[in-house]
């Protein structure tokens, strides 16, 4: 009966299965090192820039069809559904005439709405004075086609008494102001394709809303 004789592996076969460990080996550790790369510079990617409003994507350079109008001068109207875009509360007027007249730091609130017909709304909600001649009333403001039209303010004290010397007038850069800040200087932009209205100061503060889809979209 014959045995089998087992032969030392030649030179060259064991030259190439230590070739094929050596690869093997080698390509095992570059394929570790991309993935390891490939972690890292994800990790060291900064996360996505949003904006504290609505948690919306961080504003991106504008294309130069789309037109930034100055407020309030040259307003042009914009279309979009209502959208109720920014209030902010401020505190009366410790200046306050008592013969119930009001100053722009007595209002208590400012709205900008943008209305439905292509236009703007802005409504101050005031409060001043103090007592038998404390006046509470709303102002109101509204931009459409080119042109804007003011109703007059409506006042009323604490006795329930409309007052004959609330003729006074807010201008849109004082409701602006006092919603804004005074050293800051607007401008209004549209951006159709993203339904997206922002408004933007010269100090960079940036106002970001998107327009809500009517129901059906």
């Amino acid at each position: 009966m014959r045995t089998a004789t087992a032969y030392p592996p030649s030179p060259l076969s064991a030259t190439l299965q230590r070739s094929s460990r050596i690869g093997t080996v080698v390509g095992v550790a570059a394929l570790v090192y991309v993935l390891y790369c490939l972690g890292t510079a994800h990790a060291i990617m900064p996360p996505p820039n949003y904006t504290n409003d609505h948690h919306l994507p961080a504003v991106h350079p504008l294309p130069p069809v789309i037109a930034t109008h100055l407020l309030p001068h040259g307003l042009q109207a914009v279309m979009g559904t209502v959208l109720h875009l920014h209030s902010i509360d401020a505190p009366p007027s410790p200046h306050a005439s008592p013969v119930g007249s009001f100053t722009p730091r007595a209002i208590a609130r400012v709205t900008l709405t943008l209305k439905p017909d292509f236009g703007f709304h802005i409504r101050s909600t005031f409060n001043s004075g103090s007592g038998r001649w404390r006046v509470s009333g709303q102002h109101n403001i509204t931009f459409g086609e080119g042109a804007w039209t003011e109703m007059a303010p409506s006042c009323d004290n604490t006795q329930g008494e409309e007052l004959v010397l609330c003729h006074q007038r807010l201008t849109i850069e004082e409701l602006l102001y006092d919603a804004f800040g005074r050293d800051h200087e607007l401008s209004l932009t549209f951006v159709p394709s993203v339904r997206q209205f922002i408004l933007t100061d010269r100090r960079g503060l940036c106002f970001v809303f998107r327009i809500p889809l009517e129901p059906g979209q």
